[in-house]
């Protein structure tokens, strides 16, 4: 037998579980990365929508006022013309 001892199997072992391991990590890294990016582009999405709707509940709006057949409302009346004086006048 020789006095040396060969540690090639325990190095090998060594570096297929920090690989591995680093596999393993980067994966739940890719993850989370695509759960943020679909919840952002969910966010996105969602805000254009209500933007689009807002547009358009607001043209209806501005549609149906411009075309009613409401009154005009008449013009405001001075003051000077309703309002007596607040000391009497003898």
């Amino acid at each position: 037998m020789s006095a040396r001892s060969d540690y090639s199997c325990e190095i090998i072992a060594i570096i297929v579980l920090a690989t591995l391991s680093a596999l393993s990590h980067f994966w739940y890294i890719m993850i989370f990365a695509c759960i943020a990016m679909g919840s952002w582009i969910a966010a996105v999405l969602l805000s254009k929508v209500a933007i689009q709707l807002k547009t358009e509940m607001l043209g209806i709006l501005h549609h149906q006022s411009s075309h009613s057949d409401v009154q005009p409302r008449p013009h405001p009346v001075e003051m000077s013309q309703v309002t007596r004086p607040s000391f009497p006048t003898a």
